[in-house]
């Protein structure tokens, strides 16, 4: 009822702009937004919160379509969540369609850094699949190997041919 509600004060906000968001526009929707999530907040425990959103919110949304390829445990994700969510967190409450240019290029800006931490949660053979499974490159070939109906090693071995083709003719270009 909590998210109806709150969904329904949003929706009109939104439609109300018809598709572009003055910074009026966004400062209502992130009250609402914090709003919405500050009302769960108080029926749920810390642990039920975070569950809550580790399910719901968009940067969960977004970590399991891009992590779907390779196929995190509950505690790799759990891991990559944490990481995600702490780094997002401070820009716009980690609402993405709410983030300025600004947030969004400090985000950018975080990318190794964010990468690194990655990196100290995971196996380095996890860390290797997650850097190459979770490139756009890589989902856009999984989707045309699937419906090629070619056996699934097939996308990585095309990304990885793609990126050892990219490097030489860049290498090529800098002689």
């Amino acid at each position: 009822r909590i998210n109806g509600d709150y969904g329904e004060l949003m929706g009109e906000i939104k439609n109300a702009n018809a598709g572009l968001m003055l910074p009026a526009d966004r400062e209502q929707l992130l009250f609402l937004a914090r709003q919405n999530h500050a009302d769960i907040a108080q029926l749920l425990t810390p642990e039920q919160l975070f569950e809550y959103d580790m399910r719901s919110s968009p940067e969960g949304w977004w970590l399991r379509s891009i992590t779907a390829s390779m196929n995190p445990t509950e505690e790799e994700f759990r891991a990559l969540y944490k990481v995600r969510s702490a780094s997002i967190a401070p820009y716009s409450d980690g609402q993405y369609e709410l983030m300025t240019a600004e947030d969004k290029a400090a985000l950018e800006k975080l990318g190794p850094q964010v990468e690194e931490q990655i990196r100290g949660v995971l196996s380095p053979e996890r860390f290797a699949e997650y850097q190459l499974k979770t490139t756009p490159e890589y989902r856009a070939t999984e989707a045309l190997v699937r419906r090629l109906a070619l056996p699934d090693a097939t996308a990585a071995t095309l990304v990885v041919v793609q990126k050892e083709i990219a490097k030489r003719a860049d290498a090529i270009r800098l002689d």
